[in-house]
């Protein structure tokens, strides 16, 4: 993580909440298109619709910076998330069978999701 923070091509927000970072998302850009890393949010600060605002803010600024398009990954299993990206416009566009196995009896595909930048971003 310290290292991809110090990539001038990766953006990371974060939301303060006590001193502390509650929630941060993170992105990398190569070739005018950002690849959404991680989006984490601490357990207890879930359902404040942090990672929404999150998401926003890095659609805002990387339209701002002229990027055309976001895309990430999401375990099929984690429906929660995918609603949550689908709610900020995110379409599901692909899969990569059986990419997640951390902590998993059987893998599970990673969607693929992406969401277009245009004028109006």
């Amino acid at each position: 993580m310290r290292g991809l923070l110090k990539d001038p091509n990766v953006l990371a927000l974060g939301v303060q909440s006590s001193g502390r970072i509650c929630a941060f998302i993170m992105g990398q850009t190569v070739a005018g298109e950002t690849d959404i890393l991680t989006l984490a949010t601490d357990p207890d600060q879930r359902r404040r619709g942090l990672a929404g605002q999150l998401i926003e803010s890095l659609v805002r600024r990387l339209g701002e910076r002229g990027v055309s398009r976001i895309t990430l990954d999401v375990a099929e299993d984690n429906v929660a998330a995918r609603e949550l990206y689908r709610g900020h416009g995110f379409v599901e566009d692909g899969r990569r069978p059986r990419y997640y196995k951390a902590k998993r009896d059987i893998p599970v595909d990673a969607i693929l999701m992406s969401r277009t930048l245009g004028l109006g971003f």
